[in-house]
């Protein structure tokens, strides 16, 4: 009996065993589910940010078969997945000598456990264009450390190239500049003394330019006009702002004009510690200022006389008058070119809502010619007008204004009114005989038909 009792305990006992086993196992799975859904969502992230960067990415293994793309890469293989890209070897998506370079380069990765860290190297696009990229690779290692095949990541640097390459050649065209420049310049420290100039300003002191070193304005000009440049650098050593200064003085008898900038020279603090100055013959410059002002009093006199009348507005609903010639007050029964500026360009339109569409159209095609409108002079009495405008803006491009010419159409207008009329009235007429010759070939027709009833009868 104490044996079976003790059989059975031991059953008991075996039972619980297998229970805290179960338990166990049911554990121990949950925790493997967990572990797996724990590895496909990383795996999940892995893939969504690789996806999303974009950098190409990519893993080969120790054949340099692509084990894993990422988005951008494929696209760059010209593929429109990845799945385009697995399995397949450099050979199979580049041209042959560009896949030989990669080839090798992946082997000895593979081979002796170094990586290639960022490198630039030549590649081509889906398209045949040659692209940069900047490419790292290192090897790819498992548990054990053995090399399974590498990791490479690349970006596209096609357009920094580019870049630094215009960046050299700009820097390439501005040192020649300088070293070229027709202007004079020159440096001075902070006593205006002479640091150097270039050939041009050595020049026109008939010095070289190292024997310019230590010296000042009173070694090469008047006092008066020393003491005058002495105050210039002064005034931008204390201001720290740079000076615009145009100048003549009298050189081989003739009067020459200058312009010159002087601009302050900081050190690393911030301190004014020199001056850089520039300047360059206007002689040319003013001798065509000259002329333009000629010009433009030859043209204000033409318009002024000229009997087409001439105006000036700005654009928009609520344009005004700018100026008007002789001809144009007198079309509009103005007194003074005073009295034309008190009035809007609206004014004068029958409908001044009419004002805005031509400004619209204006401003849209730039000039517009023999444009029909009813226009309204001074004492109420309407006339059309023929106008021809053009849109000028200023030296920027911006702030536009309307160029008018009008000429009176009304006499045209009137004569066109009257032809319409004459034309509505023969167009009538015309009806009118027609209505009359039908009416004839009726009644003819009738008469015949009466006439053969009769004659069978």
């Amino acid at each position: 009996m104490e044996n079976k009792e003790k059989t059975k305990e031991e059953l008991i006992e075996e039972i619980e065993l297998l229970r805290r086993r179960i338990t166990e196992l049911e554990k121990s799975e949950s925790d493997c589910r967990k572990a797996e859904e724990a590895l496909v969502e990383e795996r999940n992230l892995f893939r969504t940010i690789i996806d999303n960067l974009p950098d190409y990415i990519y893993i080969k293994d120790t054949d340099s078969r692509y084990i894993v793309s990422n988005k951008a890469h494929a696209r760059f293989l010209g593929k429109e997945t990845p799945e385009g890209v697995i399995g397949r070897t450099v050979f199979e998506l580049f041209p042959r000598e560009l896949a030989e370079n990669y080839a090798a380069d992946d082997q000895k990765i593979i081979k002796k456990g170094q990586p290639l860290l960022i490198r630039e190297e030549h590649s081509v696009d889906p398209r045949g264009n040659k692209v940069w990229n900047l490419t790292t690779k290192v090897p790819l290692r498992d548990s054990d450390g053995k090399v399974v095949g590498l990791v490479g990541i690349a970006r596209d640097i096609t357009e920094r190239k580019k870049m630094d390459s215009k960046l050299r050649e700009s820097e390439n065209k501005y040192r020649t500049l300088l070293e070229n420049l027709p202007q004079k310049i020159f440096f001075k420290d902070r006593d205006s003394v002479y640091i150097s100039c270039n050939e041009n300003y050595a020049r026109d002191l008939n010095i070289k330019p190292d024997e310019i070193t230590g010296k000042t304005d009173y070694n090469f000009f008047p006092r008066e006009l020393a003491e005058k440049y002495r105050a210039d650098d002064k005034k931008i050593m204390e201001s720290g702002k740079i000076e615009h200064i145009e100048e003549d003085y009298i050189q081989d008898g003739q009067k020459v004009f200058v312009h010159t900038v002087k601009t302050p020279v900081r050190d690393e603090n911030g301190d004014v510690v020199g001056i850089l100055g520039i300047f360059w013959d206007i002689t040319e410059r003013k001798k065509m200022e000259e002329a333009l002002r000629e010009s433009e009093e030859r043209y204000r006199t033409l318009v002024q006389n000229v009997p087409i009348a001439v105006y000036r507005t700005t654009p928009g609903a609520k344009g005004k008058f700018l100026m008007g010639n002789p001809a144009f007050f007198k079309m509009f029964g103005l007194g003074s070119e005073e009295e034309l500026k008190k009035i809007a360009v609206a004014d004068v339109h029958i409908n001044p809502k009419n004002r805005k569409p031509f400004s619209d159209n204006l401003l849209a095609k730039g000039r517009v010619d023999g444009v029909e409108l009813p226009l309204r002079r001074k004492d109420g009495t309407i006339f059309w007008g023929s106008v021809t405008a053009r849109v000028v803006y200023d030296e920027n491009g911006k702030n536009p204004y309307f160029d008018c010419t009008i000429i009176d159409i009304t006499d045209r207008k009137r004569a066109e009114g009257e032809l319409k009329k004459r034309m509505r009235e023969l167009e009538t007429f015309q009806k009118v005989a027609v209505g009359r010759e039908l009416k004839m070939v009726e009644l003819k027709k009738r008469i015949k038909e009466l006439e053969a009833s009769l004659i069978e009868k």
